[in-house]
């Protein structure tokens, strides 16, 4: 049978991130008999998801997108008009994404797909240049959430596709639990989590405010950190010593094993100022762990209805007094919490079919 040839185009860096978990979901379980995905990756991969890739046969090619867009979009054609692509698949959170569709314009390709996954971007002015151009370019238009589709696309002109993730990856154990804050050394904390980036919109400068409060408020509390950044950045650095955080923080960097390390977590805390959706709020309640989430993230990521929205200009310690006052789920009740998103639309074999269709394919 002869199989459908989609390029997948990520325009950031293939990295320990939001946007790379959900590509990778789908590749992992689309149906590969039915689907032949190659990649477009700027500039650099993460080792194992290059492992995963060549793996399943499939090709990538590393480009660097941003500093010559011409010669980007020479190099990105030539090589969809080589391999008669028949979809496009581009994934990011700016109307940039209109360099890789010209070039499949250029390519021939019928099938363009502009991915949104979030609400802001680093470049609001060449983002607002380019839009009009954008527009033309793109045959189907998808988001993550309805803020990340009207952020880029405008009201009504785009479909959401929810961020699907592998459910039972993280139905909870409690003998990796017990593993977990045996190998940290927290067995008696109270462990705050957080998975995400350290940068700016990930708002750890809140998040490092919240947990001093919480060390007034409880002696025995901590921050488990997972983050995809290389280190700490100064800042946060200067922030913990300040705060005299330095007994109160872990932070594990580029890790791919974020379903088990939930497991360990007691209560998940997301203080972000901008998200498309939040995947690792969609991890955290497979988990079946309780949230507490900034009011700037899309509501529709509370799935079970155990994320508490917490304005953002609410102070440090009433977020604490908050998360304190948050009722920690038994065993049982994080079972029913992994049943409940499996039966979810944001699990990734419901996001696959969704997929397939708008490859053209039958389900």
């Amino acid at each position: 049978m002869k199989k459908c040839k989609v390029l997948t185009v990520s325009t950031v860096e293939l990295s320990m991130g939001g946007i790379t978990t959900v590509i990778m979901n789908y590749y992992k379980n689309i149906n590969k008999k039915e689907v032949q995905m190659d990649f477009v990756v700027n500039r650099k991969i993460e080792a194992c998801f290059e492992e995963i890739i060549k793996k399943n046969h499939s090709q990538l090619y590393i480009l660097i997108r941003n500093k010559n867009p011409l010669k980007y979009i020479f190099q990105l054609s030539a090589i969809i008009k080589e391999n008669n692509y028949e979809v496009i698949h581009v994934h990011g959170n700016s109307a940039t994404m209109v360099v890789d569709l010209l070039a499949a314009m250029i390519g021939g390709v019928k099938i363009r797909i502009a991915h949104c996954h979030n609400t802001e971007c680093m470049h609001r002015v060449i983002h607002k240049l380019l839009m009009p151009v954008f527009d033309l370019t793109y045959t189907k238009a998808l988001a993550c959430s309805v803020e990340a589709g009207k952020w880029i696309f405008g009201e009504g002109n785009f479909d959401v596709l929810p961020n699907g993730i592998s459910v039972n990856d993280y139905r909870f154990s409690r003998k990796e639990s017990i593993e977990i804050r045996e190998e940290l050394h927290l067995e008696d904390k109270l462990i705050i989590g957080h998975v995400g980036y350290m940068n700016r919109q990930k708002n750890h400068l809140k998040l490092l405010g919240i947990l001093k409060e919480l060390k007034e408020l409880h002696k025995n509390v901590h921050l488990l950190c997972v983050t995809g950044s290389d280190q700490i950045p100064d800042k946060l650095q200067q922030l913990i010593k300040d705060y005299h955080l330095e007994n109160e923080v872990t932070v594990l960097f580029r890790r791919n094993d974020v379903n088990r390390l939930v497991q360990g977590m007691d209560v998940f805390v997301f203080p972000s100022l901008y998200e498309g959706l939040g995947i690792a709020l969609l991890e955290a309640q497979a988990a079946g762990l309780p949230c507490i989430a900034s009011d700037r993230v899309p509501i529709e990521v509370d799935i079970i209805g155990r994320i508490e929205f917490c304005p953002l200009e609410e102070s440090n310690l009433d977020w604490a007094h908050r998360i304190l006052t948050m009722e920690l789920p038994t065993d049982e009740e994080r079972e029913r919490c992994n049943n409940y998103m499996l039966h979810s639309e944001f699990d990734i074999n419901k996001s696959c079919k969704k997929i397939m269709a708008l490859y053209g394919l039958e389900n």
